[in-house]
């Protein structure tokens, strides 16, 4: 084994206790699976302002779902599974269980995670849902109470309170809900160019570890290489790296055009095939160029 790729699962080992791999080299640990486009938000900092979410429900097709979780499983994957991308999960509470079932039955090792908005968190919707952690953020600015009273309803019970941050428990799902996310969040990016007013002003040179450690399967089947790209945005259609109805998600991660982007977001060469991360500021400051994690913070205690 070289070194770049024991520094590789040195790094991944930092938030999974198994690192898989796959023909000698470490797998993704994140997968951000889109089971439909539905949003319905169009917040400010989200390309959701300027593509419509909102209109008829988009599902990924359930044989395509299916035929990566088998994929995953012929892996052995213990990583995260999260339904975060650039959708309200809860919105479509039956559907979510039903995957969330899904994913329990291919990959009982994973972590299931997710985001929401929490503008559909009730007790209804909870009932019945097996997933681990559910972070909710308070695009509102509603303040500690209104949040620790929102939980309550939903019959969360609350175990801490430490601004900005109230956790609870139900049914053994943790909740984080990041109280004033806007007025605290500082780590604002600018979605692959597509909101300009928070892009950096210079072209970024930072090393960026997001292509190595994740991939997002968009609705419509096509698979990214971070969270802040999406198949559905012009500019960034030079960044999918293929389609889960034509490939299969190994091949596709370990395609030429996917390393080649894991390379040179490794290096921190942005040039003219980079365009997306031309002045993306995410996570900037929390990786050194020995691939080690500085500061992977998150208000759950991950691995």
């Amino acid at each position: 084994m070289n070194q770049s790729t024991q520094l590789n699962i040195d790094r991944k080992s930092l938030y999974v206790d198994d690192v898989v791999l796959y023909n000698d080299k470490p797998l993704f640990s994140f997968i951000d699976i889109n089971p439909t486009e539905l949003c319905n938000r169009t917040c400010e900092f989200c390309p959701n302002a300027t593509v419509d979410r909102k209109g008829v429900v988009i599902e990924l097709l359930e044989g395509c779902f299916l035929n990566t979780l088998q994929e995953l499983k012929d892996q052995d994957f213990k990583g995260y599974v999260t339904f975060s991308r650039y959708n309200e999960p809860l919105s479509q509470d039956e559907l979510l269980k039903k995957r969330a079932n899904q994913v329990r039955e291919f990959l009982p090792g994973v972590t299931l995670i997710f985001n929401t908005n929490g503008d559909f968190l009730t007790k209804r919707r909870l009932d019945g849902l097996d997933v681990d952690e559910i972070s909710v953020m308070d695009y509102d600015n509603k303040g500690a109470e209104k949040c620790k009273k929102r939980l309550e309803r939903a019959g969360v019970d609350i175990t801490e309170i430490d601004y900005p941050f109230i956790k609870g428990v139900r049914d053994n799902i943790k909740f984080l809900y990041y109280v004033d996310f806007v007025e605290n969040h500082t780590l604002w990016n600018d979605r692959g160019g597509t909101l300009e007013e928070l892009s950096l002003k210079e072209r970024r040179t930072e090393p960026c570890l997001e292509p190595d450690r994740f991939i997002g399967i968009d609705y419509n089947g096509n698979i990214m290489p971070c969270c802040v790209t999406r198949s559905d945005i012009d500019s960034h259609q030079d960044f999918i790296l293929g389609n889960i109805k034509e490939q299969s998600v190994m091949d596709i991660f370990n395609s030429e055009r996917a390393t080649t982007i894991r390379k040179k977001a490794m290096d921190g060469n942005f040039d003219d095939s980079m365009k997306p991360c031309y002045h993306c500021p995410y996570e900037l400051g929390r990786y050194r160029r020995d691939d080690v994690i500085l500061d992977y913070e998150r208000g759950l205690d991950y691995k």
